[in-house]
């Protein structure tokens, strides 16, 4: 395993950071969207 401090906190920052960013990603990118516009879905 993993034995460095320093590699162990940078691993754990950076999957807390992925994880976040696949948490608000969604929530963001619908907010810019004005839903769907294909006119199959807006009758």
């Amino acid at each position: 395993m993993i034995r460095n401090i320093r590699i162990k906190k940078a691993i754990v920052v950076f999957l807390i950071m992925m994880m976040m960013t696949n948490v608000l990603a969604p929530t963001v990118s619908w907010a810019l969207t004005s839903g769907p516009t294909a006119p199959e879905a807006t009758s």
